[in-house]
């Protein structure tokens, strides 16, 4: 809305954020690593790179932590892991993983299977251990959980993507 006024009045126009795919939230958590995690299969780091239920609520720590404070990854994002779960713009298909790379995918990933409870995909995992998002297992990479999108928790937040314009 606030780009189309600015068209209107000739000013430059912001960038445009939206929540990012499911395809480019793990595309982005996994950075050019084919493992479980960014750094690989070894969970004795897991704790260098996020805020898990082990290193927060087993110690008596509550709650999403200060953004940053864990290492990033290969390409310098942090808290993809743990701290808090993140939206995504897809709704949940439980046929995600084998219809996202064919190229005639027509599973529209925009439109919820039940339109009275439509779900939607977070990815990352969480310092709490909601449904087993604060273990290790639940923090991987491809893990995916599914909320109705009224869904509010303390355990879920948002990360924003931007296209940015090819130049010809």
């Amino acid at each position: 809305m606030m780009n189309a006024f600015l068209r209107k009045i000739k000013q430059p126009v912001l960038p445009e954020f939206r929540l990012p795919t499911e395809s480019e939230w793990e595309y982005a958590a996994r950075a050019g690593s084919e493992g479980k995690y960014s750094f690989g299969d070894n969970i004795s780091l897991l704790e260098t790179y996020a805020w898990l239920k082990t290193n927060t609520v087993d110690k008596g720590l509550w709650g999403a932590k200060t953004v940053s404070s864990k290492k990033a990854n290969n390409w310098g994002l942090h808290d993809l892991y743990g701290n808090v779960m993140e939206w995504v713009q897809n709704y949940y298909k439980p046929n995600y993983f084998a219809s996202v790379r064919q190229s005639d995918n027509s599973n529209d990933l925009n439109v919820p299977e039940n339109e009275e409870y439509p779900l939607r995909v977070v990815r990352g995992g969480a310092w709490g251990g909601l449904h087993g998002a604060g273990t290790p297992e639940g923090l991987r990479s491809a893990k995916r959980y599914a909320f109705v999108e009224w869904t509010r928790s303390f355990q879920i937040g948002f990360r924003c993507a931007m296209d940015i314009p090819v130049k010809n």
